[in-house]
């Protein structure tokens, strides 16, 4: 990703120095960086071993923790314990949709998403009813957040460049669900 785009991420995820965020999908650490420049206090896990062990040694990026995990087996609530938290990332395509679910069903579940995801998830997690791209993740993140696409990258941002296009989401977590359900799932 490049550097205007993490910082972006960054404003959007830190609103104020001391924040902790936690970064999923390290690469690089242009993110990480960029968190760190606005102050956050930053968790950043990747799950390739060499990336991780690189950004470790990286003196820029010393005051990142830095975890070589699986963002799908991580222990949030054992890291953030009760503690507000922002998730941030750009998430792996292939496992952002059961990410974003997973840490929205949360014992404590992060108080805002700025999360980098495929465009067409993007358009999920943001349409209207009655629009093709409605459906169960619709119902689900709106259930819980509030959803606002931030803005759009072409694959030109990147390297190497992916096939697809990008969005950047905002899920805002709701203080009541935005419905009152007689079983919550």
């Amino acid at each position: 990703m490049d550097g205007g785009a993490a910082k972006r991420i960054a404003v959007l995820s830190v609103s104020e120095p001391g924040t902790r965020t936690i970064e999923v999908g390290a690469g690089t650490g242009a993110l990480t960086r960029a968190l760190l420049d606005c102050g956050a206090r930053t968790t950043a896990i990747e799950i390739d071993g060499d990336l991780a062990r690189i950004l470790r040694e990286r003196a820029d990026l010393a005051a990142a923790e830095i975890v070589h995990a699986d963002a799908l087996e991580f222990a949030y609530d054992d890291v953030t314990g009760t503690e507000p938290w922002i998730a941030t990332g750009n998430l792996p395509y292939n496992v952002a949709t059961p990410l974003i679910v997973k840490w929205l069903g949360l014992r404590n579940p992060p108080r805002r998403v700025v999360a980098m995801v495929q465009r067409d998830v993007a358009d999920r997690m943001a349409a209207r009813p009655s629009t093709p791209s409605y459906g169960s993740l619709t119902l689900f993140v709106n259930y819980w957040t509030t959803v606002h696409r931030a803005f759009n990258l072409s694959p030109s941002a990147f390297y190497p460049r992916p096939g697809v296009n990008s969005s950047v989401v905002v899920l805002e977590r709701r203080e009541t669900p935005a419905v009152a359900l007689r079983d919550v799932p």
